[in-house]
């Protein structure tokens, strides 16, 4: 297929955009981000209206946002930085390291990881500045920003390339009205748009830009006009850049967008369970009863929090006495709050979160709530976001050495680029994980490199190997220093001896051997050369050859 922008494909796009299908996909979106950033209340008071129409007033709403909660849980995939590398390249890795702390890409590829959690779906635009026209690198500026999904709409082909990318806020004197105001009168409720109402998308494609002004509505009784907007220094017809700026997540999906997350309505179904729980907590004051046989004076007085009636009682000895009596209500909490437990539970389960924990007493629901998801473990989930953004971050690499070879700075590389993601560091006090790495060390199965990268997990091999040359060496220093401090080595000398201690600690000398060496050879006596030599094979694993 051509996608070459033609009025005819314009046409079909917008067509498709606008179908009540694609609308409600884009509502569903919308509500998830209001649900999500504090506007719960509005939508709880609503579904506890449509439970009780009648008597929905007198409860309490609450609004604990259990998808953002859950949204928050599995975002952990760039709370530490990533390592961003050019295979080879260590030039061009600098410069794409400054290019990504410049301009805040961590923070962007943050919100794109909370944005493709809430909704299985995320879109990173990816432009540089080209005022500036071609200067140094450092002097390129760009703007990362990722997309929720009712900004904007994709066009793939059979393989599942994006082709095209439509923003539905194309530029600023579009937004000026803000986005709420323009997204409402997108999404109108009727499906339709006024005869007189105006959108603008922006269309993008690898090789062209161009704006477009769409009045009317694609309904039986009107029809649809669109209009290519005049050429402006932003769109004027071409893309710059030679490359689509936007990288689509996740990248594997099948060609129609993911099925809208069912989290935002099962939040406000929990908040309209809670409400009516904790209404019949509060309601439990009971409902006064007076049994009387004729019609009589009572009289009422209170102090502080009591209240007492006195009943005058009847004057015919048939007439039954008068009774006053509180009918307290007995709802079964104990039932009710079981069953939000179990649907709180299958909401997790179906977010792929373990956790479990028993919830107890109305004032601790909510802290409850917060300590069962505080204990679930979500490392799988964000070990799988991260293998998707993985290949997101290897596009974005592209884009923006295609961008910086459009002002002739061809400086980075296509090929070669890999992101490492930091491992989560062992959530134990440094005095237990001190302890264990001791008794690993005894136990003789691991090398010094492997304990060292027990201990920092961030660590490589090669980085690992060079702390505990480095050890070593001070190890040497430090020895001379205190043991003799007459003598002093040069640094060919401390060279020779750590090149001594290195070889013992990786077999291939006898630790009594190094130390003969070091006597003889630096005249230093027994005790400063046991101290600047390490165990025997102490850099080997276990039984295996170095």
């Amino acid at each position: 297929m051509d996608y070459k922008l033609t009025p005819e494909l314009v046409n079909k796009i917008i067509k498709e955009i606008e179908m009540e299908e694609n609308l409600r996909r884009k509502r569903i979106a919308w509500d998830s981000d209001q649900i999500k950033n504090g506007n719960l209340k509005q939508y709880v008071e609503k579904r506890i209206q449509q439970m009780y129409p009648k008597t929905w007033k007198m409860y309490t709403v609450t609004d604990y946002s259990i998808l953002k909660k859950i949204v928050d849980k599995k975002s952990k995939a760039y709370n530490e930085a990533p390592i961003r590398r050019v295979q080879g390249e260590n030039a061009a890795t600098e410069i794409y390291q400054d290019i990504c702390r410049r301009n805040n890409l961590n923070g962007a590829m943050k919100t794109f990881d909370e944005i493709n959690n809430q909704h299985k779906h995320a879109l990173m635009a990816c432009f540089m500045d080209r005022t500036q026209g071609p200067v140094a690198s450092s002097q390129l500026y760009w703007k990362f920003y990722a997309l929720a999904p009712y900004e904007y709409d994709v066009v793939r082909d059979n393989d599942g390339k994006v082709r095209v990318v439509v923003l539905s806020y194309p530029s600023n004197y579009v937004t000026t009205r803000g986005m709420s105001d323009q997204y409402n009168a997108l999404i109108a409720e009727s499906g339709n748009y006024d005869e007189g109402s105006e959108r603008f998308y922006s269309f993008w494609t690898d090789v062209e830009h161009i704006m477009v002004r769409v009045t009317g509505s694609s309904g039986k009784k009107s029809s649809l006009k669109i209009e290519f907007m005049p050429p402006t220094p932003e769109a004027d017809g071409t893309n710059p850049y030679g490359i689509l700026p936007f990288v689509y997540a996740p990248l594997d999906y099948e060609n129609n967008y993911p099925i809208p997350s069912p989290l935002p309505m099962q939040t406000v179904e929990l908040n309209a369970l809670m409400s009516v729980y904790l209404t019949s907590a509060n309601m439990q004051v009971g409902v006064l009863k007076i049994t009387r046989p004729e019609k009589q004076k009572l009289t009422i007085s209170s102090h502080s929090l009591y209240t007492a009636i006195e009943a005058p009682q009847s004057s015919r000895p048939e007439d039954g006495p008068t009774n006053v009596e509180f009918i307290s209500p007995q709802p079964n909490m104990a039932g009710h709050k079981e069953a939000i437990q179990t649907y709180l539970t299958t909401i997790l389960d179906e977010q792929g979160i373990n956790g479990s924990q028993v919830i107890n007493g109305t004032q601790e629901f909510n802290s409850g709530l917060d300590r069962l998801l505080a204990q679930a473990d979500t490392q799988q989930i964000i070990e799988e976001n991260q293998n998707i953004y993985s290949k997101a971050e290897e596009e974005i690499y592209k884009v923006v050495a295609q961008q910086m070879a459009s002002v002739g700075q061809n400086v980075l590389s296509a090929d070669g680029f890999t992101v490492i993601y930091r491992k989560p560091k062992v959530m134990i006090s440094d005095n237990e994980k001190l302890q264990n790495l001791k008794t690993m060390k005894e136990l003789g199965l691991w090398a010094d490199y492997e304990l060292v990268q027990m201990y920092d997990p961030n660590l490589s091999i090669d980085e690992a190997k060079q702390k505990i040359l480095d050890i070593q060496t001070s190890r040497v220093e430090m020895a001379t220093m205190f043991t003799d401090p007459t003598k002093v080595f040069n640094g060919a000398q401390v060279s020779s001896i750590v090149e001594v201690a290195s070889r013992v600690a990786s077999g291939e000398l006898e630790r009594t051997s190094g130390v003969n060496i070091l006597i003889t050879s630096f005249g230093v006596n027994k005790e400063q050369a046991e101290l600047m030599i390490p165990t025997e094979g102490s850099s080997q694993n276990g039984n295996q050859p170095g």
